[in-house]
């Protein structure tokens, strides 16, 4: 052997190499597999989701501001996040205003049943009898070669506009994650890709939908990698292609609707100096893990239940259902109230339910009633998406974990004898919340702190 020259051969068993590092055991550049066209087709996939996201949140959400806003006087505004030099905000700004003097309550259940009824309507003219969540990607990645029934995007879309549009307890990140995977496995068939690369782009278009519509782009490409299983597991090769498509949808959707976390920074200036502030976090566990089995079984009894009804009817009637139990509690709650009057804050318990979020990261509301909206909030989602109301989980679990922190923080700040703020603990309770749901330990993680970055002030 030539001096200096390395080998990658394997040492003799018993020579005086075995077991010792050699340069020649490094690995060739050409045994690393190219991403090829991926990373491409990803950032082209990714604006894709981008522009569909846009016009799902545009159309859904103007259409909920119509209904429940300049006609309900149910909702004062749409986000505190999105800028207001925009030409959403400008479309907005051209529907009436609400009357917040005189809210008509009945419509939290009128409007949703009759939206139910049509999104009936839509699933018999359709044929379409698949959900409207992540859970159907995944069941496509595993089990159906990357492919969805044909015309899945418009299907989802129209479906899903109608459930949110008309304030049903749902999220829109897991129809855009749905609708982002058929987008994906479409342009892996036009471009001709093989099985293993369709799925890559199927996981890249679910990251994009989530990174953008949450606008968390490092979280959807993290969620993507990891939500594919049941155990804590995690699917490395979908890493780089799902944080390209995130990171551009999430681009896509700020340009339209401005740049920043949708709910700003939150708790940015919180330290830990206390070591008592480990009492409401432990007491936060708790009441997390109990809202969190609560929420699943009642997620799977209402779905055993409400699977005997007729399919054409059956959205009209959870969603419904899910309205009165808005309405019992808001009427309920005068009982509780100092002044009898009916908290507002409980028609957050409908829709996607983040103004609630926007109460409590604001330093605002009172315990009892956070706790109320979480009840509500699990009786409600379950109640619409499991009697197949086009929605996904994501912003239900996010409301009422964070609804769940933000009722224990300040709880224990008035009981503490010390300067314990609830920004410690709000934030606490999305993230842990999700985490413990999907088996997604890092994008829950980061996707509560992406949201979870501004100071609090004194409850």
């Amino acid at each position: 052997m030539t001096e200096g020259r390395t080998t990658a051969s394997s040492p003799k068993p018993g020579s005086s190499r075995e077991g010792k590092f050699d340069a020649g055991d490094w690995v060739s550049a050409h045994g690393i597999q190219s991403l090829g066209r991926l990373p491409l087709l990803s950032a082209l996939l990714g604006a894709l989701v981008g522009v569909v996201g846009v016009a799902f949140f545009s159309i859904s959400e103007l259409a909920r501001n119509l209904l429940f806003g300049s006609l309900g006087g149910l909702t004062e505004e749409t986000e505190e996040s999105l800028e207001v030099n925009n030409w959403y905000e400008r479309v907005n700004s051209l529907l009436p205003s609400p009357d917040v003097s005189n809210p008509q309550v009945w419509m939290l259940a009128v409007v949703p049943a009759l939206g139910g009824l049509l999104l009936g309507l839509w699933y018999w003219r359709t044929k379409d009898k698949t959900q409207a969540g992540t859970e159907v990607a995944i069941r496509s990645f595993h089990h159906e070669r990357g492919r969805f029934q044909k015309g899945n995007v418009w299907k989802k879309f129209v479906a899903s506009t109608i459930t949110l549009g008309s304030g049903g307890a749902a999220g829109r990140e897991g129809p855009i994650a749905l609708m982002g995977s058929s987008l994906g496995s479409w342009l892996g068939d036009k471009f001709k890709l093989t099985q293993r690369q369709r799925r890559i782009l199927l996981v890249a278009g679910l990251a994009a939908g989530i990174g953008g519509m949450f606008r968390a782009p490092l979280a959807g490409g993290l969620m993507a990698a990891e939500v594919l299983y049941s155990d804590a597991e995690f699917e490395p090769d979908v890493l780089i292609p799902a944080t390209i498509a995130s990171i551009i949808s999430y681009c896509v959707f700020c340009l339209n609707f401005g740049w920043g976390s949708l709910f700003g920074k939150v708790a940015a200036n919180y330290q830990f100096t206390n070591p008592l502030e480990l009492v409401p976090l432990t007491a936060l566990a708790f009441a997390l893990a109990l809202s969190g089995y609560i929420f699943v079984k009642s997620q799977h009894l209402l779905e055993r239940r409400l699977v005997k009804i007729p399919r054409i009817i059956r959205p009209m009637l959870g969603a419904g259902t899910a309205g009165l139990v808005a309405i019992s509690l808001y009427y309920l709650s005068s009982m509780w109230s100092s002044d009898g009057t009916p908290q507002r804050a409980l028609f957050a318990v409908m829709g996607d339910g983040y103004s609630a979020l926007n109460i409590a990261l604001g330093g605002g509301g009172v315990w009892w009633v956070f706790f109320l909206i979480a009840f509500g909030k699990i009786i409600a989602s379950a109640l619409t998406i499991g009697s197949g109301g086009a929605g996904g989980y994501f912003a239900p679990s996010m409301v009422i974990g964070g609804c769940v922190g933000a009722g224990v923080g300040i709880l224990f700040y008035q009981v503490l004898p010390v300067d314990i703020l609830p920004a410690g603990v709000v934030p606490q309770g999305p993230r842990n919340w999700w985490q413990s749901r999907p088996c997604s330990p890092w994008s829950g993680w980061r996707a509560s702190g992406r949201a979870s970055r501004k100071c609090l002030s004194a409850a």
